[in-house]
């Protein structure tokens, strides 16, 4: 598939399909540059860290997560892919309540990844996980895996579940989090949103009687869609205009109507 070029909203919002070349850091670097090859992301991996097998059987597409090197790459040669992005499947942290937890998971992801791709950075990136519950901490994790580890960015998957009882959601439109928004703004690297499932309570009361519209029916749109408009009304390309936000999937539907 030929390189494809992104378009850039006056806000710096980048909608799009899951293929880009537009990732600046990469071109700061060697890596696999035929000239006629793709650059894709939104690439899901499972970290063992994250990975529980429940003592059955692991499944096609469990050992498909967990591989970089074998299959992956494999289909990359095979499909004209030259560089893949890789990045923790959701919901990944933002399903970790308690806040010590997931600010230390995020630590072994993100160690785990940059360790699994280091003998091939030719081939694969990485974006960094994070816990959002605390802003500071967000962006010293993010400020760790871009500047030691190398990585192109970070992947966020919708709103950091949160509190004793996992119902307290955490958004990232409201003033608290603008010292997150400058470290992402400093670092000149771009953050992608993606859909998580919603918590059972939502899950259940919006969609519990159309199954069929559960994840990337209806739910991933309307609520990834929501969070990324809060962001845009509540302020945060205003204060930080030189901010670059993916939204994948062509925004996921519903932004592109907006």
């Amino acid at each position: 598939m030929a390189q494809s070029n992104q378009t850039m909203i006056s806000f710096r919002l980048c909608l799009c399909f899951g293929i880009s070349t537009i990732l600046p850091v990469a071109y700061a670097r060697l890596w696999n540059d035929t000239g006629k090859g793709s650059i894709i992301f939104e690439e899901a991996w499972t970290p063992p860290a994250l990975f529980e097998s429940n003592g059955q059987p692991i499944s096609v597409l469990q050992a498909n997560l967990l591989d970089i090197h074998n299959q992956r790459l494999a289909r990359m040669d095979a499909t004209g892919v030259d560089y893949m992005v890789v990045s923790c499947a959701q919901p990944c942290i933002q399903g970790i309540s308690d806040q010590a937890d997931a600010e230390n998971m995020a630590r072994i992801v993100n160690d785990q990844l940059a360790a699994t791709i280091a003998n091939n950075t030719l081939r694969f990136g990485g974006f960094a996980s994070l816990s959002m519950h605390n802003a500071t901490a967000a962006a010293q994790e993010l400020q760790r895996a871009v500047v030691e580890l190398g990585f192109l960015g970070a992947m966020i998957n919708d709103y950091q579940q949160s509190g004793p009882d996992n119902a307290t959601l955490l958004f990232y439109d409201q003033p608290e989090y603008d010292v997150f928004w400058e470290m992402v703004t400093e670092l000149d690297v771009p953050l992608y949103f993606h859909p998580r499932n919603n918590i059972p309570h939502i899950q259940n009361l919006l969609y519990g009687h159309a199954p069929w519209l559960e994840g990337p029916g209806q739910e991933f749109a309307d609520t990834l869609s929501t969070h990324v408009m809060g962001l845009c009304t509540n302020g945060v390309f205003d204060r930080f205009p030189n901010l670059t936000i993916i939204a994948g999937h062509l925004g996921l539907i519903h932004l592109s109507y907006r």
